[in-house]
């Protein structure tokens, strides 16, 4: 193929919440039209119609049908404009057309610039241990997880155990257990890979049968001799021997995961709800101990648990430190705070954008609800006016109680009362 003869079309790379709220048949029909339209951005199927246009994008009719006419699909976003004999994008030609700004232009100029000052300067010692740290393989964290319902197991990688539990189990009705973690790399991951391909279901999971539990089990072994030297997982792994097991039941029960190894006396806990270290305690420390007597701490915690994206601070810890930071709070600021927070978070979820959500940022998100929630009931309460006084309206004095000249006469002749 002579790619510089060849047509082609600008696909912008990045998901917007719009596009990510499309069914999987919208989106996959929507790449297959930008392909098949002209410069204007017009296809034109004739009398044929819907059965025409499955035709050119060869993909079944029911497909094409759903991807056009359901509620998540094309036309009612508006994406795509149903018009007389064919089809029409109407941000078709603005896409294709953009031209590039001065300042990504700037960018890929400095970059083309290093790039071969680079390729042309002298390679000394430092560069050369640059390069040796870069083309080592990155090491992380292999892990074994699978629903609680069982059945499959899923192999992966991952630099950061703890917010890819909590990423992987964001979204599902049935939450993903860990099974094991040890230390590994990528490479790792796809020798494991290679080796279940036998028994593979879908990308990363595997059918949980005697292959997979062999592997299961060397991959205990590796993380047992990884923790004698001191390798933890980087989620938070807390020993407990069997008569402290009952030391701290119930905190954050359904965020927990727990992994049990039945040829050991020792059981080893793993959280991925255990909130880090906490910020300073407020100035007031009153607040949160009044917080506590009046339930306002249960009411948090209940409030976090109702909601998927706040679950994972569900607990007294984090309830606590964040009514005890918020100064005079009532329910009602709970509720609306957390409510808010849920919605920001899922945003950020649908997005993609920021960093991720780990305890802390969640916790943020409801630190910032609170704060707004307590301005929100002040102002409406300065709006509504003052309230009424409970004080009984003052008694004006008589003429008989102040005398005839209204108490002043003595004053006004100069003497004194």
């Amino acid at each position: 193929m002579r790619w510089e003869d060849e047509p082609y079309v600008r696909a912008y790379t990045r998901d917007t919440p719009e596009f990510c709220a499309l069914s999987w048949e919208a989106r996959a029909l929507f790449w297959e039209l930008m392909r098949k339209c002209d410069r204007a951005g017009v296809l034109l199927v004739g009398k044929a119609g819907v059965r025409g246009l499955a035709g050119l994008v060869r993909i079944p009719l029911e497909v094409v049908e759903r991807a056009l006419h359901a509620p998540d699909g094309l036309l009612a976003d508006g994406c795509v404009v149903a018009i007389d004999g064919g089809f029409i994008i109407p941000n078709y030609i603005p896409g294709q057309t953009a031209k590039q700004s001065d300042k990504a232009r700037k960018q890929e100029q400095r970059a083309r610039e290093r790039a071969t000052r680079l390729a042309t300067s002298p390679v000394t010692k430092a560069d050369a241990a640059i390069d040796a740290v870069l083309e080592e393989p990155k090491r992380g964290t292999l892990y074994a997880v699978r629903p609680k319902v069982g059945g499959e197991v899923k192999f992966g990688f991952t630099v950061s155990l703890r917010e890819r539990l909590w990423s992987m189990n964001t979204g599902r009705s049935d939450r993903l257990e860990l099974v094991v973690a040890c230390p590994g790399t990528a490479a790792d991951e796809g020798s494991i890979h290679e080796r279940l391909a036998a028994v593979q279901l879908d990308r990363e999971w595997f059918s949980d049968g005697p292959e997979a539990q062999l592997v299961i089990a060397e991959m205990r072994q590796k993380a047992d001799a990884a923790s004698a030297n001191g390798w933890v997982s980087g989620i938070g792994v807390t020993k407990r021997d069997a008569s402290s097991e009952t030391d701290g039941a119930g905190h954050a029960e359904s965020h927990a995961v727990t992994l049990s190894l039945a040829e050991r006396s020792e059981a080893k806990q793993i959280s991925i709800s255990d909130p880090p270290a906490l910020p300073p305690p407020p100035e007031n420390p009153a607040s949160e101990t009044a917080a506590a007597g009046s339930g306002l701490v249960e009411h948090m915690v209940r409030a976090l648990a109702a909601r998927e994206e706040t679950r994972p601070i569900a607990n007294r810890t984090w309830a606590g430190s964040l009514l005890g930071g918020a100064g005079a709070v009532a329910a009602a600021d709970i509720d609306d705070a957390v409510g808010w927070a849920a919605k920001e978070l899922a945003l950020d979820a649908a997005q993609g954008g920021g960093g991720p959500l780990v305890d802390r940022a969640i916790a943020a998100r409801v630190s910032s609800g609170l704060a707004g929630a307590i301005t929100r009931r002040r102002n409406g309460a300065a709006r509504n006016g003052p309230r009424p006084s409970t004080q009984p309206a003052r008694k004006q004095p008589s003429p008989e109680e102040f005398g005839s000249d209204g108490g002043w006469g003595s004053v006004a002749r100069g003497g004194s009362r």
